[in-house]
């Protein structure tokens, strides 16, 4: 377990991905509040207990303005996300979009912990229905996700729904816009490459994982990373923050070719 400060910082060519758990109150905007403050309790914790680096992070301060101030005191810059019970953070040398969901294991065929509906103990076993991702193709997705989809075996078709959402969402956060406008920037093409809108010549990178029920993704400027280092957070309730590094056979991750 990795409870000891990583030293030395992670390397240029490399990003950090933080995973957390939070307790969850009913649905509704106070949820919402809750796993956003909860993610940035994960990050100010993460860079105090692990690199001694102090940043009064309010629950309320708008993003762009966080960013700036993890830059500056850091030299990183943050993305966050959060599913469920679920928070991430991620921490890289250039600007980054993180986004996780959970996935519908039912579709998967595997036992399913609906982690929407996790109490304060994590030990909620509702169900919930898999999405159609065929569907949701047909009604938003580009004909590239669409050929992709359908191209895919019907066992493998909820985990690759769930690669290309999660991939959309973290396009979309790295270069801002909404779900509603901007869901097709990126492209995710039957051979398993995606294509990214860029408004410059700067060059853009993607990742994309799945581990304990969540599918996760990374776009990012600059250069493709060395590595993408995923820790997750020990089990039990404890003031230091205890991170143990994700073992490569609990992790199913690539980097995507960008075309």
């Amino acid at each position: 377990m990795c409870t000891e400060r990583d030293k030395p910082p992670p390397a240029a060519d490399e990003v950090l991905l933080w995973l957390g758990r939070c307790a969850l109150p009913p649905p509704g905007r106070q949820r919402r509040r809750a796993q956003s403050a909860a993610a940035r309790r994960l990050l100010q914790r993460g860079l105090l207990q692990r690199y001694d680096i102090a940043v009064d992070i309010s629950p309320t301060t708008p993003y762009p303005a966080l960013e700036q101030q993890v830059l500056a005191a850091s030299g990183w810059f943050p993305s966050l996300s959060h599913s469920g019970g679920w928070l991430a953070v991620a921490l890289g040398r250039e600007r980054l979009g993180l986004d996780i969901e959970g996935l519908d294991l039912e579709g998967l065929g595997i036992e399913y912990l609906d982690i929407e509906c996790l109490d304060s103990e994590g030990l909620n076993t509702a169900r919930r229905r898999p999405r159609d991702w065929l569907a949701i193709a047909n009604q938003c997705f580009a004909p590239e996700d669409q050929a992709a989809l359908q191209a895919a075996p019907a066992a493998e078709r909820t985990a690759l729904g769930y690669r290309i959402w999660t991939l959309k969402e973290a396009a979309i956060k790295l270069g801002g816009g909404s779900l509603f406008g901007d869901l097709n920037r990126l492209r995710y093409h039957p051979g398993g490459q995606v294509a990214l809108d860029r408004p410059d010549n700067t060059p853009r990178w993607a990742w994309s994982g799945q581990t304990a029920g969540l599918s996760l993704a990374l776009c990012g400027l600059g250069p493709q990373p060395r590595r993408v280092r995923l820790y997750r957070e020990a089990p039990g309730a404890s003031p230091d923050l205890a991170l143990q590094a994700v073992a490569p056979g609990q992790l199913q991750a690539r980097f995507v070719p960008v075309l």
